[in-house]
């Protein structure tokens, strides 16, 4: 899973970009989506396309804010600074690994990019799923705790933290 990997070399690092703070993501958990999915099958519509994703975005804040509850610093910088330190670890052999979670989202210059002009509208979805009752849950605190003890128990994240 690509968000995973993300969030383990961003873990493995020990920081991220700066100018996520204010942003938000999108995260559907795959036995939702498969619930909504099966909601969908279960009705006769006369619509065959659906744009199927959780609208509820995580805050980015919150997310960090509870790395650091599971025992995960994971500090926010500047671009000119993380980029010094991920050109520093790819000076390191034995750690350019931490990076295979990001490595295709650094530009020329190292600099991670994230954000997009293009908006996605799933509001006509939205609208059937709720209409034959289905309805996003918000991915909360206790979620990201889950996820992340889940990690750290089949050892996909480990429990010691690189410095930067």
């Amino acid at each position: 899973n690509a968000f995973a990997k993300r969030l383990k070399s961003f873990i493995d690092i020990g920081a991220f970009p700066r100018y996520l703070l204010p942003h938000s993501i999108e995260l559907t958990p795959v036995d939702l989506c498969a619930e909504a999915i099966i909601k969908i099958l279960q009705h006769n519509s006369i619509c065959n396309v659906f744009h199927i994703y959780n609208t509820k975005l995580l805050p980015i804040r919150l997310l960090i804010d509870t790395f650091y509850e599971v025992g995960f610093e994971v500090v926010p910088l500047s671009n000119r600074l993380l980029a010094d330190v991920i050109t520093g670890i790819l000076d390191d052999n034995s750690r350019k690994n931490i990076l295979s979670g990001i490595i295709h989202d650094l530009d020329k210059n190292k600099n991670l990019i994230y954000t997009s002009n293009i908006r996605l509208n799933s509001d006509f979805t939205e609208a059937y799923l709720n209409k034959i009752g289905f309805f996003w849950p918000d991915i909360n605190k206790d979620y990201i705790i889950r996820y992340m003890n889940y990690f750290k128990k089949i050892g996909f994240i480990d429990e010691k933290k690189e410095e930067i």
